[in-house]
């Protein structure tokens, strides 16, 4: 960055000396918290060693204590039960809503220990909105909950859950081993059985095929390239890559020994999760593959992924859609750049997957600003993703569920009134509905 300007009319203009990767500009743009320079600026300043920062020592700081803050909400009170917020009756935003302000005086933040808690506080009327997975929500009506929309998928899709993949140890570094587990898997039944029918019809790849991404999306490659729910197809491919089968049906390696069993993990108590696991196991079970399911804490499960010690495990890859995407959903689990070894700590390709074809076009997409270059470029992408399976996609999911409750308040966001997005009315644009809500008659 060579200098950022402003002008009269509010507008931030960010000056680069090099067009190295605007995606990733966009995103820290939109991303990047804005904080008082008073209150962090000597705490950057104390943690610096040297030409380092030791961070656990600015993490250390609860600013607790009547923050600082720039929203409609400062924090009154927290426990390891709930978070408290009050409203801000001063903030400098309510200028742009007429002079009013937010309608809730306080908001509540209740944490429960997994789906079923909060999903039993919510058809009980103690939530009034949530954004984790709630099974059925045709049935809730009863309970004055709906979605933001009343017709299937209820949610509006915009990520793609996958089954991370430990790329570096056998069988898993076998790509006829990979694309046989990708065909095995039964989505049609994680769809209906563990998702509610939240997810459209899977399609093969890592563009979303709806939405902003559809234009990048070539379904005669989907049809060519991808992969579906084939249990004889999978078997044909391990037979002719050189696996076998003993007496009962259990898969033998290419030396004809009995493959080990193989582990699924994901959070416990993420119930859609869990459940489309336990499909998971059933499908890989068809074609000989035992798989064992692993629900662990939420802390292990962060641990496994950054050390690369798990077989596969289920994460939703950069959620939220963005400036970048899909560039970003590729970069984030194929970039070679970021492999690390087991036992080194990654943040992301976490599989350790390694590709230089597909290193090579993540290089350049950022700086292109030809559409028919990115449309090409995005294609080979692609192509490339299901011709050497860094992942198992497995469903789409909403960058956030977005469910509410009637009884205490009305005029939420809805498909039919989409004056707000459907997110969680303290995050981003969800905002703008606290100004909105109005007091349940």
């Amino acid at each position: 960055m060579s200098k950022i300007t402003a002008d009269k009319q509010n507008n931030v203009t960010f000056h680069f000396s090099k067009n190295k990767n605007p995606l990733i500009i966009l995103n820290a743009i939109a991303e990047t918290s804005i904080l008082p320079k008073a209150v962090f600026e000597p705490l950057i300043q104390g943690a610096k060693s040297g030409k380092t920062y030791d961070m656990a020592k600015v993490i250390e700081f609860k600013n607790d204590s009547v923050p600082m803050v720039s929203g409609p909400y400062n924090i009154k009170t927290y426990s390891p039960d709930q978070i408290v917020l009050e409203r801000n009756d001063d903030y400098w935003g309510n200028v742009r809503h007429n002079g009013q302000k937010p309608a809730p005086r306080f908001i509540i933040h209740s944490l429960y220990n997994g789906n079923n808690h909060f999903n039993s506080a919510m058809t009980k009327g103690n939530l009034d909105i949530s954004s984790v997975f709630l099974p059925r929500i045709w049935e809730k009506s009863r309970d004055s909950i709906r979605a933001w929309s009343r017709n299937e998928p209820y949610h509006q899709p915009g990520s793609i859950t996958t089954l991370f993949i430990e790329h570096q140890t056998v069988p898993f570094n076998d790509v006829a081993f990979r694309r046989a587990l990708a065909h095995s898997i039964n989505f049609e039944k994680i769809k209906s059985r563990a998702i509610s029918n939240y997810s459209p019809a899977m399609q093969p790849g890592f563009i979303l095929p709806f939405g902003t991404e559809s234009k990048y999306f070539v379904k005669a490659d989907a049809e060519a390239f991808g992969y579906s729910y084939d249990v004889e197809k999978a078997k044909a491919i391990l037979s002719k890559a050189g696996y076998s089968w003993d007496e009962t049906g259990k898969l033998l390696d290419k030396d004809g020994k009995l493959l080990r069993p193989i582990t699924i993990e994901c959070p416990q108590g993420w119930t859609d999760w869990e459940d489309a696991i336990k499909v998971v196991v059933e499908s890989f079970h068809e074609i000989g593959v035992t798989a064992e399911e692993k629900f662990v804490d939420y802390s292990a499960w962060d641990k496994d992924l950054r050390q690369g010690t798990f077989d596969l495990a289920m994460k939703t890859q950069t959620a939220e859609l963005s400036p970048a995407s899909p560039w970003n959903r590729f970069d984030q689990i194929m970039s070679g750049g970021n492999c690390k070894p087991i036992g080194e700590e990654a943040f992301s390709n976490q599989g350790r997957y390694k590709n230089d074809d597909a290193d090579k076009l993540m290089a350049v997409i950022p700086a292109m600003t030809n559409e028919k270059e990115f449309a090409e470029a995005y294609r080979k992408l692609n192509k490339i993703f299901m011709e050497t399976i860094p992942v198992l996609p497995v469903m789409y999911r909403p960058t956030q569920y977005y469910q509410f409750s009637t009884k205490h308040w009305s005029n939420y966001p809805t498909e039919e009134n989409p004056y707000a997005p459907p997110q969680n009315l303290v995050v981003a644009a969800g905002i703008k509905a606290l100004w909105e809500i109005k007091p349940a008659k």
